[in-house]
């Protein structure tokens, strides 16, 4: 097809398909009539119904499949190659953009699956939400094109070397890992940046940065709120699916965070007028529920790299102070706090109990915990105790020594400790008392030499190597039991081999066993590497790192602290409830005695070209998979992604 035909096509049966643009040209507001839903730009609509939602949803599925050209790219090639459909309905002088824009985004803006009457979705037409689907994949493609010259990409993308497949959440975490010292107390201008800085050719980008009226981002940020609460609020029901959970959930937040990216303005409404707290429950949730599942781990790595960019914001750490009273269907520990407690009892759980894939996102966690810890005004126990455990698991030799850097983890961690320490000492005893049951931990690290490096380092590698001997030693034996099995079966199948289930039922199993062998086997391969490779202390290692862990501050606190905590229990001869022990930790001070506040330090994200080319891979990777009820593409020509379909068992 030619390249500079209009991709655009006005699906809409009008007597006047070709309505002349707003005197301000492709960037003015666009004329109601033509748009297909009420909302931002506009309070009047083209008529709409089913008849209209057919045809639009054909055109729809038209544009995904022209503007699919980065599907079939390697993401080594993404960076040079000519997407010329995407370009031409993105340029700047593209005359039906407005309307295109505001229809699309009108039409997610007003989908509600919600009703206070049960099962009230059956009623609604299957092609609405279908409708919904793909207005927000193709806009997250339009707002995706990056609009500009992407030569500056690393050279792992630019030169064709292979690519980390984490390295996107390592440079998430380097780009915020530079400390940002906080901004004045000044109001910024509207957005941020001018227009003519977002430096895009993109005439979408321009369009998202135009919104400027309050009543447009209340009604954008309402529905984003009211369909992400809809997965877990669908999960919550009495009535078994009364009410119908989205599937759209991952465009969504691609397309929110588009928003945040390229409308600082919408940013600053969402943190300061829009109720961030309401935004939080439905990203938590989403990455508690999804943390054990291989399937969405980009769903996991989306929501901790938007958690990642408000944090930045002072304002968005001070809203977490609010009440948290939501009920959310997933087995999280039951405390009673803020909306903070909720967030770090999230990062803790994918911590220690979350997939694999999570682990390229440890340090994303721990900024975004750290960013938050100067406004937490008060924490529960039950946080208490999980982020001073964390800080004992990531200073355990089996983690600490593995790596030269893995003690950045552990700085992370200090700045937290240091900021509630000395900025909201009075609001969390509960994390005083943990921090003091957990002394010997900071002490430990604090009292660390090289001859106790080396000696855990060892202690660490020959615990290694005896849990390497004993999976290898496992996977024998079911290798060994395995190949038994198969050869007690052959003869009975060739006795019969039309005999019933009962003769599949052993072949069946010991294709299992020799799947979890095999697999076993790998991480067996896997471990010796690492065992290989282990890091082994050295005298400068261990001197840069007691210049980088900042353990002053809590030095102090333990030794003003403990022995008058000490002291308490000698007079009560032991016999006092730790509620007393609070009690009392909540009535002390340490004015005077902890070193001088040191300013706080704020880790923002900073625009990421890795980040970018995984937003693109994930969101054509969520278009394929949502596009294969009627395949839109040929899985086996796609280069973007890897596609890997797994048989249904039997």
């Amino acid at each position: 097809p030619d390249a500079d035909a209009n991709p655009n096509p006005n699906p809409n049966p009008s007597p006047n398909p070709n309505p002349k643009p707003e005197p301000d040209g492709p960037l003015g507001l666009p004329l109601p009539q033509i748009l297909w839903y009420p909302g931002a730009g506009a309070d009047d609509a083209f008529p709409h119904g089913t008849e209209f939602d057919a045809n639009r949803i054909d055109v729809l599925r038209l544009l995904v499949v022209i503007l699919s050209e980065p599907v079939f790219q390697a993401p080594d090639q993404l960076a040079t190659a000519r997407l010329r459909w995407t370009k031409v309905a993105t340029a700047m002088d593209q005359p039906a953009a407005s309307w295109v824009f505001y229809s699309l985004l009108n039409t997610v803006l007003n989908y509600n699956p919600n009703s206070w009457v049960p099962y009230a979705s059956a009623l609604l037409p299957a092609s609405q939400e279908t409708l919904v689907d793909l207005c927000l994949q193709v806009l997250a493609i339009f707002l995706d094109f990056p609009g500009r010259d992407t030569a500056d990409l690393p050279s792992g993308l630019a030169s064709g070397e292979s690519v980390d497949p984490n390295q996107e959440a390592k440079d998430a975490a380097a780009s915020a890992a530079a400390p940002t010292p906080p901004a004045p107390s000044q109001p910024q201008s509207q957005g941020g940046v001018g227009l003519e800085q977002l430096r895009s050719e993109n005439i979408f980008h321009h369009l998202v940065f135009l919104l400027r009226d309050e009543a447009t981002f209340e009604l954008i940020y309402a529905a984003a709120v009211r369909l992400l609460s809809n997965l877990y609020e669908a999960n919550a029901t009495y009535l078994p699916g009364s009410v119908t959970q989205i599937r759209c959930h991952q465009e969504l937040l691609v397309l929110l965070w588009k928003l945040l990216e390229y409308n600082p303005a919408f940013e600053q409404y969402v943190i300061n007028s829009g109720d961030v707290c309401k935004l939080v429950v439905p990203v938590c949730y989403m990455m508690f529920d999804a943390r054990r599942d291989a399937s969405r781990m980009g769903l996991v790595h989306l929501c901790t790299f938007l958690l990642l960019k408000l944090s930045g914001d002072r304002e968005f750490a001070v809203a977490l102070n609010k009440p948290f009273r939501v009920q959310l269907p997933v087995d999280m520990p039951l405390f009673t706090g803020s909306h903070g407690d909720l967030v770090l009892i999230t990062l803790h759980k994918l911590i220690v109990n979350g997939h694999d894939g999570v682990r390229a996102l440890h340090q994303c966690f721990l900024i975004t915990a750290a960013n938050i810890s100067p406004y937490l005004k008060s924490l529960s126990i039950v946080t208490a105790v999980k982020v001073v455990n964390l800080f004992d698991m990531f200073t355990a030799p089996r983690f600490l020594y593995a790596n030269e850097e893995n003690h950045q983890h552990v700085t992370l961690l200090l700045d937290f400790f240091n900021n509630v320490v000395q900025y909201q000492y009075s609001g969390n005893p509960h994390l005083i008392y943990a921090m003091l049951k957990r002394k010997e931990v900071f002490l430990a690290l604090k009292d660390l030499t090289l001859e106790t490096a080396l000696e855990a380092a060892k202690e660490n590698r020959a615990q290694l190597a005896a849990r390497l001997a004993k999976a290898h030693l496992r996977r024998r034996r079911r290798d060994s039991k395995a190949k038994v099995e198969t050869q007690a079966a052959e003869p009975q199948r060739s006795d019969d081999e039309n005999a019933p289930s009962k003769e599949g039922e052993p072949e069946a199993e010991t294709k299992a066993e020799a799947d979890e062998g095999k697999a076993e086997a790998n991480q067996f391969d896997a471990g010796e590497r690492a065992a290989a490779l282990t890091f082994q202390p050295t005298a400068d290692w261990l001197a840069k790192i007691k210049t980088e862990l900042p353990l002053a501050t809590i030095d102090c606190l333990l030794s003003s602290l403990d022995p008058k905590v000490e002291a308490l229990c000698r007079r009560a001869d032991g016999q006092i409830q730790e509620s007393n022990i609070v009690d009392f930790l909540r009535d002390t001070t340490l004015v005077g005695l902890l070193p001088v506040p040191h300013s706080i330090t704020i880790r923002k994200y900073q625009e990421n070209n890795y980040v970018q080319g995984w937003f693109t891979a994930f969101l054509w990777g969520t278009v394929f998979v949502r596009n294969q009820k009627m395949p839109l593409f040929d899985g086996a020509k796609i280069k973007l992604f890897k596609v890997t379909t797994s048989l249904p068992e039997p």
